[in-house]
């Protein structure tokens, strides 16, 4: 049985630019270019890589202040636990009986800054301190430095490349 074969140097054939006026609706139209438009094009016969770039997916940002830190006797360690404790994406227990069981998931990613905000990162001489207490928490992206211009806007560009078919059969 013979294969088609294909050129894995070809040059890219497309090459699409989305854009939008406002921070918020990029960190939305990459998000949407790299988990939906990305994967729906390279499915198409012949398309080989599809690359995403000028944007970032969107994520929490937690920056911390080192001398508050340093006030209640915390490390960022510990920041850190709390924080991916908040985070857990594991099973939660199981259900069963003598032929089956069932594990029960659950996700409990956290996917705004608010929902970090109240999170107890430890108590000091009695007084709860929260993840706020520490510095700032924001909606922001995963790359703060990426970033694509098309016409003076923000933009994410997506480059498609095609294996072209270069003979008919491989033996």
């Amino acid at each position: 049985m013979s294969m088609p074969a294909f050129s894995v140097v070809a040059p890219p054939a497309v090459s699409m630019t989305t854009s939008a006026p406002i921070p918020p609706v990029t960190r939305r139209t990459s998000g949407v270019a790299s988990s939906m438009l990305a994967q729906e094009i390279s499915q198409i016969d012949g398309v080989g890589q599809v690359n995403v770039g000028g944007g970032a997916l969107p994520a929490v940002r937690v920056e911390l202040n080192p001398t508050v830190l340093n006030k209640y006797g915390i490390s960022l360690e510990q920041v850190r636990t709390v924080l991916n404790q908040a985070n857990a994406n594991r099973p939660k227990g199981a259900l069963g009986d003598e032929r089956t069981s069932w594990e029960i998931h659950t996700n409990d990613q956290l996917l705004k800054a608010v929902s970090y905000v109240p999170l107890i990162v430890a108590v000091n001489q009695g007084a709860v301190v929260r993840v706020a207490d520490l510095g700032t928490v924001s909606d922001s992206v995963q790359d703060v430095r990426a970033a694509g211009l098309v016409n003076g806007h923000r933009a994410v560009s997506m480059v498609v490349t095609i294996f072209w078919l270069i003979g008919i059969t491989n033996a």
